[in-house]
């Protein structure tokens, strides 16, 4: 029998877009903090303190952060008029959770600079006013967190880490705070600075480390590449797999495709129930935005076939 190539395409993954949700939610994230960062710079300067100065400074770059979020999520749910683009822009929110990923890195690292020589020189601040600003910036920044607790996608995560590192670092100013106005143990305020840097810089190397699985279009880590090839050879009329992709978008949309070389003589009956069963077998390991291509000749089905 001669080569045929009998394409499928299945499309299972549209309920999951990523949605205006999403792009709502990192807007108001994104108002919370530019507003909370001007009041920060204010409190910094009656109290007189540094490290709420420094805060605001951290949450400008989290805000510029916010603003990159919130341009990539929305872009990458518009409709482009441009046919090359075939994914449209889904892409677009990994260049953002990269960047914040980065901003994230070199923040937790500007306070181990900043906090390491005042380990050695503790300086005095004005512990009541640096406890009602605390309160506040844990309010407000907790707030934000949770507003982006139902969001999907890697870009998302980024953001919501700058968010509870916000958040975690008001924890630990509104401690040192309290333990410095009882106690004028300035030194604690540095020690609980390097602890929360610490703490994101471990969340934001895990983030950047899934922004490069993503780019090289490693299968997701929830997605057992292995069992699938071998529970679609176990079908019937499958004599092998021999082309199987699995990648994702962004980290929601996934996308698979496969070459399946079959029994030369299956009837277009049973091709059909067979791509049915294989959609089927596909959709229990999740959603995908699916290809599936039925190949019955070996000599002639391109390099992804084995050599007979």
């Amino acid at each position: 029998m001669g080569h045929s190539h009998h394409g499928h395409h299945h499309h299972q993954q549209e309920g999951h877009a990523q949605g205006p949700g999403n792009t709502r939610n990192i807007g108001v994230a994104l108002l919370l903090n530019l507003s909370f960062t001007l009041i920060e710079i204010v409190g910094g300067l009656l109290t007189n303190s540094l490290a709420i100065l420094s805060d605001a400074v951290h949450d400008l770059g989290d805000s510029l952060a916010l603003g990159m979020s919130y341009y990539a999520e929305k872009r990458a749910g518009q409709k482009l008029q441009d046919p090359n683009y075939t994914f449209g822009l889904r892409r677009l929110p990994l260049i953002s959770a990269g960047l914040n990923g980065l901003i994230l890195l070199l923040g937790s690292l500007w306070v181990v600079a900043n906090a390491v020589p005042r380990l050695y020189a503790p300086e005095p601040v004005e512990a009541g006013g640096m406890m009602a600003l605390a309160v506040l910036g844990v309010l407000v920044n907790g707030a934000a967190v949770l507003k982006l607790r139902g969001n999907r996608g890697v870009n998302s995560r980024v953001v919501a880490l700058h968010l509870l590192e916000d958040a975690l670092g008001w924890v630990a100013v509104l401690v040192g705070a309290v333990i410095i106005y009882y106690t004028g143990y300035y030194i604690i305020d540095p020690i609980l600075s390097l602890l929360v840097a610490a703490y994101i810089f471990v969340g934001a190397f895990r983030n950047l480390r899934e922004v490069y699985y993503l780019l090289v279009q490693r299968s997701p880590s929830e997605v057992e590449v292995g069992k699938i090839r071998q529970q679609l050879e176990g079908l019937e009329g499958v004599l092998q797999i021999t082309d199987l992709h699995i990648w994702s978008l962004e980290g929601t949309h996934h996308i698979l495709s496969l070459h399946a070389l079959v029994a030369p003589d299956l009837s277009p009956e049973g091709q059909h129930a067979l791509k049915r069963e294989m959609r089927r077998l596909i959709t229990a390991f999740g959603e995908f935005h699916s290809t599936i291509e039925l190949d019955y000749n070996p000599d002639e089905c391109g390099d992804h076939c084995p050599l007979p």
